[in-house]
Protein backbone atom coordinates (compact mmCIF):
# COMPACT_ATOMS: atom_id res chain seq x y z
CA UNK A 1 0.00 0.00 0.00
CA UNK A 2 0.98 3.60 -0.53
CA UNK A 3 -0.15 6.67 1.36
CA UNK A 4 -1.51 9.58 -0.64
CA UNK A 5 -2.26 12.98 0.91
CA UNK A 6 -3.94 15.89 -0.82
CA UNK A 7 -2.94 18.65 1.62
CA UNK A 8 -1.00 18.78 4.91
CA UNK A 9 -1.37 21.78 7.18
CA UNK A 10 0.46 22.73 10.38
CA UNK A 11 -1.89 25.34 11.88
CA UNK A 12 -3.75 28.01 9.94
CA UNK A 13 -6.92 28.13 7.87
CA UNK A 14 -8.18 26.26 4.84
CA UNK A 15 -10.96 28.38 3.27
CA UNK A 16 -13.01 27.65 0.12
CA UNK A 17 -10.99 24.62 -0.93
CA UNK A 18 -12.22 21.57 -2.81
CA UNK A 19 -10.35 18.30 -2.22
CA UNK A 20 -11.03 15.05 -4.08
CA UNK A 21 -9.30 11.88 -2.88
CA UNK A 22 -10.34 9.11 -5.27
CA UNK A 23 -8.62 5.79 -5.72
CA UNK A 24 -9.39 2.45 -7.33
CA UNK A 25 -6.55 0.54 -5.74
CA UNK A 26 -5.26 -0.29 -2.27
CA UNK A 27 -3.84 3.17 -1.61
CA UNK A 28 -4.78 4.97 1.59
CA UNK A 29 -6.16 8.40 0.63
CA UNK A 30 -6.12 11.37 3.00
CA UNK A 31 -7.70 14.54 1.70
CA UNK A 32 -6.33 16.82 4.42
CA UNK A 33 -3.86 15.90 7.18
CA UNK A 34 -3.29 18.13 10.21
CA UNK A 35 0.33 18.19 11.33
CA UNK A 36 -0.14 20.83 14.05
CA UNK A 37 -2.82 22.34 16.27
CA UNK A 38 -5.02 25.30 15.49
CA UNK A 39 -6.22 24.18 12.06
CA UNK A 40 -9.51 25.66 10.82
CA UNK A 41 -11.32 24.34 7.75
CA UNK A 42 -14.28 26.36 6.46
CA UNK A 43 -16.45 26.81 3.38
CA UNK A 44 -14.90 23.75 1.74
CA UNK A 45 -15.89 20.47 0.07
CA UNK A 46 -14.06 17.19 0.56
CA UNK A 47 -15.00 14.09 -1.42
CA UNK A 48 -13.60 10.61 -1.78
CA UNK A 49 -14.32 7.48 -3.70
CA UNK A 50 -13.16 4.12 -4.88
CA UNK A 51 -12.17 1.08 -2.89
CA UNK A 52 -9.21 2.55 -1.02
CA UNK A 53 -9.26 3.41 2.67
CA UNK A 54 -10.08 7.08 2.74
CA UNK A 55 -10.15 10.00 5.14
CA UNK A 56 -11.57 13.41 4.32
CA UNK A 57 -9.68 14.97 7.23
CA UNK A 58 -7.10 13.00 9.21
CA UNK A 59 -6.37 14.70 12.55
CA UNK A 60 -3.99 12.93 14.92
CA UNK A 61 -3.71 14.60 18.32
CA UNK A 62 -4.34 18.20 17.30
CA UNK A 63 -6.99 20.90 17.70
CA UNK A 64 -9.25 20.98 14.63
CA UNK A 65 -12.13 23.39 13.86
CA UNK A 66 -14.39 22.69 10.87
CA UNK A 67 -17.20 25.02 9.71
CA UNK A 68 -19.58 25.10 6.73
CA UNK A 69 -17.95 22.14 5.00
CA UNK A 70 -19.39 19.20 3.01
CA UNK A 71 -17.97 15.67 3.05
CA UNK A 72 -19.18 13.26 0.39
CA UNK A 73 -18.39 9.70 -0.56
CA UNK A 74 -20.63 8.82 -3.51
CA UNK A 75 -19.22 5.37 -4.32
CA UNK A 76 -20.99 2.43 -2.63
CA UNK A 77 -20.80 -0.38 -1.67
CA UNK A 78 -17.52 -0.05 0.18
CA UNK A 79 -14.63 -2.44 0.26
CA UNK A 80 -12.66 -0.53 2.90
CA UNK A 81 -13.29 2.13 5.53
CA UNK A 82 -14.17 5.68 4.53
CA UNK A 83 -14.27 8.49 7.06
CA UNK A 84 -15.36 12.09 6.68
CA UNK A 85 -13.28 13.08 9.72
CA UNK A 86 -10.97 10.86 11.77
CA UNK A 87 -9.74 12.64 14.90
CA UNK A 88 -7.70 11.71 17.96
CA UNK A 89 -7.36 15.33 19.07
CA UNK A 90 -10.03 17.91 19.82
CA UNK A 91 -12.73 18.46 17.22
CA UNK A 92 -15.18 21.35 16.97
CA UNK A 93 -17.60 21.49 14.04
CA UNK A 94 -20.56 23.63 12.99
CA UNK A 95 -22.87 23.41 9.96
CA UNK A 96 -21.25 20.30 8.50
CA UNK A 97 -22.84 18.07 5.89
CA UNK A 98 -21.90 14.41 5.48
CA UNK A 99 -23.25 12.49 2.50
CA UNK A 100 -22.64 8.74 2.26
CA UNK A 101 -19.46 8.42 4.30
CA UNK A 102 -19.11 4.92 5.76
CA UNK A 103 -18.43 6.55 9.12
CA UNK A 104 -18.90 10.32 8.95
CA UNK A 105 -16.94 11.07 12.13
CA UNK A 106 -14.71 8.64 13.96
CA UNK A 107 -13.51 10.18 17.20
CA UNK A 108 -10.85 8.90 19.59
CA UNK A 109 -9.75 12.14 21.21
CA UNK A 110 -10.32 14.28 24.28
CA UNK A 111 -13.21 16.54 23.27
CA UNK A 112 -15.65 16.73 20.37
CA UNK A 113 -18.48 19.22 19.83
CA UNK A 114 -20.62 19.11 16.68
CA UNK A 115 -23.43 21.65 16.12
CA UNK A 116 -26.17 22.14 13.52
CA UNK A 117 -24.98 19.42 11.15
CA UNK A 118 -26.55 16.93 8.73
CA UNK A 119 -25.60 13.26 8.36
CA UNK A 120 -27.29 11.91 5.21
CA UNK A 121 -26.08 8.35 5.57
CA UNK A 122 -27.09 6.66 2.34
CA UNK A 123 -25.79 3.11 2.83
CA UNK A 124 -23.28 4.21 5.49
CA UNK A 125 -22.78 2.24 8.71
CA UNK A 126 -22.58 5.00 11.34
CA UNK A 127 -22.82 8.76 11.59
CA UNK A 128 -20.59 9.19 14.67
CA UNK A 129 -18.33 6.54 16.17
CA UNK A 130 -16.60 7.12 19.51
CA UNK A 131 -13.67 4.69 19.49
CA UNK A 132 -12.14 2.77 22.34
CA UNK A 133 -8.98 4.85 21.88
CA UNK A 134 -10.73 7.97 23.16
CA UNK A 135 -9.24 9.22 26.41
CA UNK A 136 -11.03 10.84 29.33
CA UNK A 137 -13.15 13.63 27.98
CA UNK A 138 -16.50 14.37 26.45
CA UNK A 139 -18.51 14.69 23.28
CA UNK A 140 -21.50 16.86 22.42
CA UNK A 141 -23.89 16.60 19.49
CA UNK A 142 -26.25 19.59 19.40
CA UNK A 143 -28.81 20.23 16.68
CA UNK A 144 -27.70 17.37 14.45
CA UNK A 145 -29.92 15.50 12.01
CA UNK A 146 -29.14 11.90 11.05
CA UNK A 147 -31.15 10.27 8.25
CA UNK A 148 -30.75 6.90 6.58
CA UNK A 149 -32.71 3.99 5.17
CA UNK A 150 -30.22 1.11 4.81
CA UNK A 151 -30.11 -1.95 7.07
CA UNK A 152 -28.21 -2.03 10.38
CA UNK A 153 -27.25 1.63 10.54
CA UNK A 154 -26.27 3.30 13.81
CA UNK A 155 -26.49 7.05 14.39
CA UNK A 156 -24.05 7.12 17.34
CA UNK A 157 -21.81 4.12 18.01
CA UNK A 158 -19.87 3.86 21.26
CA UNK A 159 -17.14 1.23 21.05
CA UNK A 160 -16.39 -0.22 24.48
CA UNK A 161 -13.22 0.52 26.40
CA UNK A 162 -11.97 1.19 29.91
CA UNK A 163 -11.94 4.98 29.59
CA UNK A 164 -14.56 7.36 30.94
CA UNK A 165 -16.29 9.17 28.11
CA UNK A 166 -19.29 11.36 28.79
CA UNK A 167 -21.64 12.24 26.00
CA UNK A 168 -24.45 14.71 25.55
CA UNK A 169 -26.92 14.74 22.66
CA UNK A 170 -29.30 17.73 22.54
CA UNK A 171 -32.05 18.97 20.23
CA UNK A 172 -31.25 16.41 17.55
CA UNK A 173 -33.26 14.30 15.12
CA UNK A 174 -32.52 10.67 14.23
CA UNK A 175 -34.53 9.08 11.41
CA UNK A 176 -33.09 5.69 10.57
CA UNK A 177 -35.75 3.47 9.08
CA UNK A 178 -33.80 0.54 7.64
CA UNK A 179 -34.20 -2.95 9.12
CA UNK A 180 -32.08 -3.43 12.24
CA UNK A 181 -31.09 0.25 12.47
CA UNK A 182 -30.79 2.03 15.80
CA UNK A 183 -30.04 5.49 17.15
CA UNK A 184 -27.33 4.30 19.57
Amino acid sequence: STLSTGLSINGGTVDRVGIRAFGDDDFMRRGLVTTGSGVTVKNSAISGGGIAQGYGIYNIGHELNVYDTTFEHPVQPYENEHYGIYSTGTLFGRRLKFIGERSAITFAGTQMEIYDSLFDMGAAESAVTVNAGAVDGSFLLHGVTVVGNASNQVAVRLIGSTHQKSGDIRDSLFDLNGAGSTEM
